[in-house]
């Protein structure tokens, strides 16, 4: 019986196997330091495809580039040391076992209550081979390799997330939930691009670029599940009673939800049997002030103000392949009872369990077979960027990343944020501390950026990375580029 117990405090419903699988997972659009560098070289198309025309560079390689966030506003990890002591070895003995290894205790996972629905992101972003070559001063090309992951769930009822958490206990709770409605997205995907820049105007103080990027989208895996209403109150350990519900569950292979659970890596790397397929595109633009200021202000790049606008990551990925996807509602009360063949089903693996709910709700709910396929929009945004030349080789830049996707939908989503970066930078040396309002403007943020010659890597907010003992998310990049230079003759305005 504690056994059966035990089990079915972390296996009550699909839904808490699929909210474990985003908060254990390795813990906001990243690369903060590198989106408005005028030594992006490759990375720029990323962020507004006609960057690249009138490169500081000939010839710029990416070999390889990895970027991480995750974000939530319901657990925080609150540990009872330090990272240095972490690091040094002087944990203390409290937080130890026996064997003088560190004992993981639950209550560092710390809940913070306060009412409001609690929410979930991760990213995943994974910038393969690629490179941009200056064709001649007006004219620049590249091409790129990219694989993504997003995990979203949003808007869950706090009292719901606790018992996802805890387990069914009647002790703390008998009403699950009232009228909530959440949704959770998991959506990978690779895509193989080209990008085209060209500068249209280049006169006096008067300059104009422009760009564009098409994208072949290979879906990965996709998952879904819209809850549009959900009442449940606990009867005992054993049982809950179901209210009322409308939700609708899609994926596309039961075998991507399986890597999930094995890890974020696993999950996301390219594989040679793709479930979806889709066309994408990135279109924009840069202008440039080049007034006349004296010899000793200016800087080699020759702007007083850049301003560029993009839209970013529109299309979509139809997933036509071993498609799941179904609804299921109820409006009378409805007994679910753990059995042995719920219990063996997830035990036996996601698949087998998925096959079970399908069943179950064949059998005691208002099941509707959906189409066979289902669409998935690209994480639509408008993304702003702003740099200043305040003296030389010292840039203030502004970045706003707006997104056109709202958290209710059932697609990929990239939360909005702003960033303002302070930065010095030069052929082999940068530096910037990127200040943010991240996770669509809930989470303020302090990050730091290195670059050395070929080497960069940052955070976009050292306070959630790097803070002594509590943590409620992680965020990093790094990578490794290198480029042929431009010659060190400043580049003149044209007349015509």
């Amino acid at each position: 019986m504690q056994q059966k117990q035990r089990f079915f405090r972390t296996n009550a419903t699909a839904l808490s196997v699929v909210f474990f699988l985003a908060l254990t997972s390795l813990r906001a659009q990243s690369f903060y330091g590198l989106n408005i560098s005028n030594f992006q070289g490759v990375h720029g198309m990323y962020i507004n495809p006609s960057s690249i025309a009138d490169s500081r560079y000939k010839l710029h390689v990416n070999l390889t580039a990895l970027g991480t966030s995750f974000y939530n506003d319901y657990l925080s990890l609150e540990l009872p040391f330090t990272l240095t002591q972490l690091i040094r070895g002087t944990v203390p003995a409290s937080a130890k076992n026996s064997s003088g290894q560190i004992q993981w205790d639950d209550s560092w996972m710390v809940e913070q209550l306060n009412g409001k629905p609690k929410n979930v992101a991760y990213n995943l972003e994974w910038r393969g081979p690629s490179a941009m070559v200056s064709l001649s001063k007006r004219l620049a090309v590249g091409a790129g390799l990219r694989t993504r992951l997003g995990i979203n769930l949003n808007n869950v009822d706090e009292q719901l997330a606790r018992t996802l958490r805890r387990g069914i206990d009647t002790t703390y709770q008998q009403a699950l939930s009232g009228d909530n409605s959440f949704n959770l997205n998991m959506n990978s995907f690779q895509e193989i691009s080209g990008t085209m820049a060209l500068v249209l105007i280049n006169k006096k103080s008067r300059y104009l670029k422009v760009g564009g990027t098409v994208k072949a989208l290979f879906g990965i895996g996709s998952l879904y599940l819209n809850n549009k209403g959900l009442e449940l109150d606990v009867r005992n350990l054993d049982s809950l009673r179901i209210n009322r519900m409308d939700m609708e569950l899609g994926y596309s292979n039961s075998a991507f939800i399986q890597n999930l659970s094995k890890g974020i890596l696993s999950s996301s790397l390219p594989k040679p049997d793709m479930n979806g397929f889709g066309i994408g595109y990135d279109l924009g633009a840069t202008m440039e002030w080049r007034p006349e200021f004296t010899e000793a202000m200016q800087g080699k790049n020759r702007y007083l103000l850049r301003l560029g606008v993009s839209l970013l990551d529109m299309g979509g990925i139809k997933y036509k392949k071993n498609v799941t996807s179904y609804s299921v509602s109820r409006s009378t009360p409805l007994l679910f009872n753990e059995d042995s063949a719920f219990s063996a089903a997830f035990q036996q693996g996601v698949e087998q369990g998925l096959d079970w709910m399908k069943g179950y709700a064949q059998r005691n709910l208002n099941y509707k077979e959906q189409q066979n396929s289902f669409r998935v929009n690209m994480p639509s945004t408008l993304s702003v960027q702003l740099d200043y030349n305040l003296f030389r080789s010292f840039y203030l830049g502004m970045l706003w990343n707006q997104s056109f996707v709202s958290r209710s939908s059932v697609n990929f989503r990239r939360p909005s944020g702003i960033v303002v970066m302070p930065r010095f930078e030069s052929r082999l040396f940068e530096i910037s501390v990127p200040v943010s309002l991240n996770n669509d403007y809930t989470d303020a943020g302090l990050g730091a950026f290195l670059r050395l010659g070929p080497v960069f890597f940052g955070t976009d907010n050292l306070f959630t990375s790097f803070k002594k003992t509590g943590f409620n998310g992680f965020n990093f990049y790094f990578g490794m580029s290198s480029g042929i230079g431009k010659s060190k003759k400043k580049r003149k305005d044209r007349k015509d």
